[in-house]
C-alpha cells in the first residue's frame, strides 16, 4: 500500500518528539529510502549534528543523495548488521521497515546497539491484522486482507514490536497507535489507485489460492460498487513504539 503523505507526515512529527531531537544531535535513519524523513530531522539536528540514512536500495540512495540536506550523509547498508560502533547516534527511528526484512529482532537490536545510553529507538509498522474493510463480502474481505499480510514477510509485526523492544534490552517501551483510512472518495473505482490498489490484493489472494478468480473479481466489482455508493470504508493501523537503551 502506498504511503498516504499526510498521514506520513504525522508519524515522522511524532517519531522526531519521541527521539527529542535537538541541534546538534546524531540520529540514524534506518530504510530511509530517498531520504524525505532523513532531511526532516536533519532539520533540527542543524550543522552542528549528523544524520546518517541507510538503505539496501542503491538506486534509493542515489537520488537521497542528490536531494542532499544539511549534514546528511546516505549509504547503502544492511540494517541486520550496522555499519558503526557502539553508542554512535543519540537517536535512531525506522519506519515500515520490518515488515521486509529477514530477521526483525536482529534489526531492532542492531538500532538499540549503535543508541547511545538513555537515547532513544523508534519504530512504525503496520499489522495487516488490523486491517479491515466495509463494501465487500466480508468473508472475502478477511480472506484477501490475511492474503495481502501473509505476503510480507513481517505482515502481523506491529503486535511484536514491544516484545522484540524489550528482548533488544531497551526499557520504558511506549506504544502508540496511528491508523489509516480511506473512503476513496471521488475515485470511480478501488483499483488502479496510487494509494489502496485493492486489486493488488485480491491478485495476490487469488494466486495464493485464498480465493477464486471469480471470487476476486466479485470483490472487486462489491467494492467498486460501495464507492459509487458513497458506503466504501478501509483502515489500517500501524504501531509507533519507543525505547530507551539503558
Amino acid at each position: 500500500m502506498a504511503r498516504d503523505r499526510a498521514f506520513s507526515h504525522s508519524i515522522d512529527a511524532r517519531i522526531i518528539a519521541l527521539l527529542r531531537a535537538h541541534s546538534g544531535g546524531r540520529y540514524l535513519d534506518v530504510g530511509c529510502g530517498t531520504g524525505d524523513h532523513s532531511r526532516s530531522v536533519a532539520e533540527i539536528a542543524g550543522a552542528a549534528g549528523k544524520v546518517v540514512g541507510i538503505d539496501t536500495d542503491s538506486a534509493a540512495i542515489a537520488l537521497a543523495r542528490q536531494q542532499g540536506g544539511p549534514a546528511i550523509e546516505f549509504l547503502v547498508a544492511d540494517a541486520h548488521r550496522l555499519c558503526f560502533p557502539d553508542g554512535s547516534f543519540d537517536g535512531c527511528r525506522a519506519e515500515r521497515l520490518l515488515q521486509h526484512v529477514d530477521d526483525t529482532f536482529q534489526v531492532v537490536a542492531e538500532m538499540a546497539r549503535i543508541t547511545v545510553a538513555g537515547g532513544a529507538v523508534a519504530v512504525c509498522e503496520p499489522d495487516w491484522g488490523t486491517a479491515v474493510i466495509h463494501g465487500g463480502d466480508p468473508d472475502l474481505s478477511r480472506a484477501v486482507l490475511h492474503a495481502w499480510g501473509s505476503s510480507l514477510r513481517h505482515g502481523f509485526v506491529g503486535r511484536a514490536l514491544p516484545a522484540l523492544f524489550r528482548q533488544a534490552g531497551l526499557v520504558d517501551v511506549a506504544v502508540e497507535p496511528f491508523t489509516a483510512f480511506t473512503t476513496l472518495h471521488g475515485y470511480r473505482s478501488v483499483r488502479g489507485q496510487q494509494e489502496w490498489d485493492l486489486s493488488v490484493g485480491a491478485g495476490i489472494a487469488k494466486n495464493a489460492g485464498a480465493v477464486s478468480a471469480a471470487a476476486a473479481e466479485k470483490w472487486l466489482d462489491q467494492l467498486d460498487a460501495a464507492v459509487r455508493q458513497g458506503s466504501f470504508f478501509m483502515a489500517l493501523t500501524c504501531f509507533l513504539v519507543k525505547g530507551r537503551k539503558v
